[in-house]
């Protein structure tokens, strides 16, 4: 679906998605963000409801599954 220098973003059919990537000192905390946004009174971007994280802390690679929000395909690609 999307890749960028060493990181990939893989459909998964319409609901999910897998991004796999380097599991270095240079990710940021996504999860941490969307639980904040989340979290927010009076939001109104459309959401990921579910993110899970199946890498242990000493893998080279970091793989997430995402659920897709709703919303428009917008045509990435």
């Amino acid at each position: 679906m999307h890749t960028r220098g060493s990181m990939g973003l893989w459909s998964l059919g319409t609901k999910w998605l897998v991004k796999d990537q380097p599991n270095d000192a240079s990710l940021g905390n996504e999860e941490m963000t969307w639980k904040f946004l989340r979290e927010q009174p009076d939001h109104s971007i459309p959401l990921v409801k579910e993110m899970r994280r199946f890498t242990d802390p000493e893998d080279p690679l970091q793989l997430t599954l995402i659920s897709r929000a709703p919303g428009i395909d917008l045509g990435m690609g």
